[in-house]
């Protein structure tokens, strides 16, 4: 599969690669041949045989585009863990939790549920950087990405990684370690996203009944008139209700508003 140069140059956006799925950049061909240019990039920053994190959010589409990632980085011959439905912060915790060398997410995050896009984290958890990403995509058109083909026991791995939901969940906890949220009456919108497992996690191993809405994805309803593009809803919900805060996230939960009992919204900059 030839790409000329030109066709991918500027492929990643501000918050990896994003489109329509199974159209344009967002299709399983792209999709493994951008999990073979990272292992590619990884090996000749001197990690062969890397270690990697792949999470995505509750989209139709993630499915199809984590296995045909796998399948990119287990042929170039990385050991691949996935967390299945999980949000952004979680599989930043995991890079770290599991020593792991990078990771992937599988999100268009605020975005409709017909999108979807992929972004790459490196061994801090964080967004690789512009130059990086800009290696990847040089990688993606270099024909030695098609020659080199590991094969026998340099084939990666895969497996299902089923111990960092806990973790994870224990270290938000510690961090809230002496405060109370006893008596408060809250309002949390999953999106129908990825936070949604872990905000039902946390609630319960806290012993809070709070309310949840935005908390039943199916697939197609994630960000659907829920969640951080859709304020208003919440902040009716507070003052109908009479709650004392309301917490709203995007689809992969690395972005979150806040609105006060009065059901002002509380942006980023006065958190």
């Amino acid at each position: 599969m030839e790409i000329p140069a030109g066709k991918i140059r500027c492929l990643f956006g501000t918050d990896g690669v994003r489109d329509v799925a199974n159209r344009g950049v967002m299709t399983p061909e792209m999709a493994l041949r951008l999990g073979r240019s990272y292992v590619l990039f990884l090996t000749e920053q001197g990690i062969p045989r890397p270690t990697l994190v792949i999470g995505r959010d509750t989209r139709r589409s993630g499915q199809m585009l984590e296995s045909a990632i796998i399948s990119g980085l287990t042929s170039a011959g990385a050991q691949v863990k996935s967390l299945g439905i999980s949000p952004t912060p979680e599989v930043s915790f995991a890079i770290k939790y599991l020593h792991a060398h990078g990771g992937v997410v599988i999100s268009a995050s605020h975005n409709p549920a017909e999108y979807n896009g992929i972004k790459f984290l490196d061994k801090e958890g964080k967004k690789l950087s512009d130059e990086n990403e800009a290696s990847i995509e040089d990688y993606l058109g270099d024909n030695f990405l098609d020659d080199w083909r590991p094969t026998g026991a340099s084939i990666g791995t895969f497996y299902e990684e089923k111990n960092v939901r806990h973790a994870y969940c224990e270290w938000l906890t510690s961090i809230l370690s002496g405060i109370s949220m006893e008596g408060y009456k809250c309002i949390v919108d999953c999106a129908n996203g990825a936070a949604t497992p872990v905000i039902k996690k946390l609630l319960q191993d806290a012993g809070l009944s709070w309310t949840l809405v935005g908390a039943e994805p199916d697939g197609l309803n994630i960000n659907d008139g829920v969640g951080v593009m859709a304020m208003k809803h919440l902040s009716q919900l507070i003052l109908k209700r009479g709650c004392d805060m309301g917490i709203a996230y995007d689809g992969d939960a690395d972005r979150v508003l806040v609105t006060d009992p009065l059901g002002r919204i509380i942006d980023g900059d006065i958190i």
